[in-house]
């Protein structure tokens, strides 16, 4: 497409070129003793009206788009070189002639100067756009391997803006842990509380204050009912954000179901004391030892 329009663009100069040299009969006189002709008169009003009204219609139109901008821009520059080269004045070769080539090359100059800044903000805008987009690309990349760490391990991640009083609760807190719809779950601080069991409400509190206070990680364990009535215990980790006056203006943290564990916990706690009953009955003198050697058990009757 480039070499067709560069053949184009030359064929046309090389024909009107040639017009203007060897068809020079064939074109209307335009001068007659440096004087304007009437047929340069026709072409030299008719040019300047029809610049001042597609002017015209440009403004009244009030675009704000920046392509419209810039055709107003040449079209105003075009309009006044027009009326100091060939209206206001008397021949060619007079003052306001030269006036209105002068004026021509600046304002042509400053078109050009102006369209290349624009042309290079333009392009750096647009890079700028394709890395905001490369890394809006790696943000979602990076959600979405979170959101499958955080489903997988039954987790989910919460921060609370202590100055404004809210919260912003992940989709696994409420629907993963609470067994609610995301997005329903109250964005304030304390609405996690309302789902915690009563005698543990006052414990966490605490906790977090302690916390909060002595600027150190919290880590707890407390008891809490989903929307579906299951009991259901959690584990929450967080920590505070200080301003410069040491005030504590936002938390992080990060909420994971344990429930299965606390299960296991307490198999393995009534299997163990299961085997320390049965063999606390033994007839038999029992021990259990290490490879090392070292004895860690030993049956009851022989203290």
């Amino acid at each position: 497409a480039t070499v067709i329009a560069v053949m184009v663009t030359l064929a046309c100069a090389a024909v009107l070129g040639t017009m203007a040299t060897a068809g020079s009969g064939w074109l209307p006189q335009m001068l007659a003793d440096n004087r304007y002709s009437s047929m340069f008169n026709i072409g030299r009003y008719g040019q300047w009206l029809v610049t001042g009204l597609a002017l015209a219609i440009l403004f009244a139109r009030r675009s704000a788009s920046t392509m419209d901008m810039w055709l107003a821009v040449v079209l105003s520059a075009w309009f006044f070189e027009i009326g100091l080269v060939s209206i206001f004045n008397a021949g060619r070769w007079d003052l306001g002639f030269y006036a209105g080539r002068a004026y021509g090359l600046v304002a042509s100059s400053f078109v050009l100067i102006m369209l290349l800044v624009e042309h290079g903000r333009m392009y750096r805008d647009l890079a700028e756009a394709q890395a905001t987009a490369r890394t809006v690309a790696r943000l979602q990349e990076t959600q979405q391997v979170l959101g499958l760490a955080l489903a997988a391990g039954k987790m989910g991640v919460f921060s609370w803006d202590l100055g404004d009083k809210r919260a912003w609760w992940s989709p696994e807190v409420e629907h993963d842990i609470l067994g609610l719809q995301p997005g329903t779950l109250a964005p304030e601080p304390g609405a996690l509380t309302h789902y915690v069991f009563a005698e543990d409400r006052e414990r966490l509190r605490a906790q977090i204050r302690d916390c909060i206070g002595n600027r150190r990680g919290c880590d707890v364990e407390f008891r809490l009912r989903d929307a579906q009535g299951n009991m259901r215990w959690a584990s929450a980790r967080g920590k505070a954000g200080y301003d410069g006056q040491g005030k504590a203006t936002v938390v992080f943290g990060v909420l994971a179901d344990i429930t299965q564990r606390k299960r296991g916990e307490a198999a393995a706690a009534g299997m163990e004391m299961h085997f320390h009953t049965l063999a606390d009955e033994l007839p038999e003198i029992a021990w259990m030892a290490r490879a090392d050697g070292r004895i860690y058990w030993v049956y009851r009757r022989w203290l």
